[in-house]
């Protein structure tokens, strides 16, 4: 997971600033989109930072107000909005509404690039799923072996144990612990 904090950190994002809704800024990013088009908010389907210019709604002062408590229920991670020429300066009605409905808006400088937040943002998040991909194959292949093996409960809860650094039990139906 890659939360949007972490992804803050990255150098993509330098200059960056999160200015509301700090509460939900633990959000994972699923995915990176950018808004072309007024009516984005048909085309998302949860876990999404959103990047805009505002450009899709440069003649309406409100829009991005409006359109926040919208991606907030549509479940997206938060909203990247790039300071420049459509939009010279972040409303402090969109201000207000982030922070009440704790919805994450990162200011963007007039120079990031949105081809580069895309690439290191995703590659990040598809890395990190690789990881616990393979984590996970790796443990079934433990897990497997060990009963393949003729394991018995005890040398289950040991792999746990090796394995996540948690203590587990095994019991019956009568609850006696037989690992």
């Amino acid at each position: 997971m890659l939360s949007l904090r972490d992804a803050l950190a990255l150098p993509s994002l330098a200059g960056a600033r999160l200015v509301a809704g700090e509460r939900g800024a633990g959000r994972a990013i699923r995915v990176v989109n950018i808004m072309e088009v007024p009516d984005i908010v048909r085309w998302m389907r949860g876990g999404e930072f959103l990047l805009t210019t505002a450009y899709p709604v440069r003649d309406d002062a409100e829009a991005l107000t409006r359109l926040v408590p919208v991606l907030a229920r549509r479940g997206l991670t938060g909203l990247g909005v790039k300071v420049g020429p459509y939009l010279p300066a972040l409303p402090p009605a969109l201000l207000d509404v982030c922070e009440e409905l704790d919805f994450p808006l990162v200011e963007l400088p007039g120079d990031a690039m949105f081809n580069d937040i895309l690439s290191e943002v995703l590659g990040t998040v598809l890395n990190r799923q690789a990881l616990a991909l393979e984590r996970s194959r790796a443990i079934h292949e433990r897990f497997t072996a060990v009963a393949l093996g003729g394991g018995s409960y005890q040398e289950l809860m040991n792999v746990l144990l090796e394995l996540t650094g948690l203590a587990a039990a095994v019991r019956d139906e009568q609850g006696l612990v037989l690992a």
